[in-house]
């Protein structure tokens, strides 16, 4: 994938889509639409242009890069401009979008919305369970905000299955 490290995955199916959220978007939409499909669904912003959206994993992932679409939209929304990115912050509300530090900020462009990956600090990144996306602000500073695809790619760790694991007996110890 072109813009982002050689080797990762849509981690689409380590999403865990029935306990993502977003708050400010508009009656009747999911976000869950924007998370996995095509990109025709949109998830638009409802009283401003801010959007919330936590993403949890199903489990731990080293992100390293996420896209987000939004389609040019005949109404008077717009796709992001601001983005601030905040790690393990499953709970957080708009109250706490400016008393918690960020992990990484996003200035989307055009080509961006348009579905150029966006490569984000390794670290911060590196044991992650949750994501929440914060969108300050859009391209063209109208009340809302549209977004028709949201991708996160990078590693899922791969670990010890422990119902795999069998019992051994130990020898040095005495043991039958």
């Amino acid at each position: 994938m072109s813009g982002l490290p050689a080797n990762v995955v849509d981690l689409e199916d380590k999403i865990a889509p029935k306990s993502a959220q977003a708050l400010n978007i508009v009656d009747g939409a999911d976000v869950s639409d924007v998370l996995s499909g095509n990109g025709l669904a949109a998830l638009e912003s409802d009283v401003d242009e801010q959007l919330l959206i936590t993403v949890p994993f199903s489990s731990h992932i080293k992100l390293r890069g996420l896209r987000i679409v939004a389609l040019e939209a005949t109404d008077a929304s717009s796709g992001p401009k601001e983005v601030r990115l905040y790690v393990n912050q499953p709970n957080m509300s708009f109250e706490d979008v400016d008393s918690i530090k960020p992990a990484q900020v996003i200035e989307l462009t055009p080509e961006h919305l348009a579905g150029k990956p966006i490569e984000v600090k390794p670290l911060p990144f590196a044991n992650t369970l949750s994501v929440t996306v914060f969108v300050a602000s859009n391209q063209d500073g109208t009340d809302r905000t549209r977004i028709n695809s949201l991708r996160f790619f990078g590693f899922a760790p791969s670990g010890t299955d422990m119902s795999k694991l069998e019992s051994q007996k130990c020898t040095s110890c005495g043991e039958k």
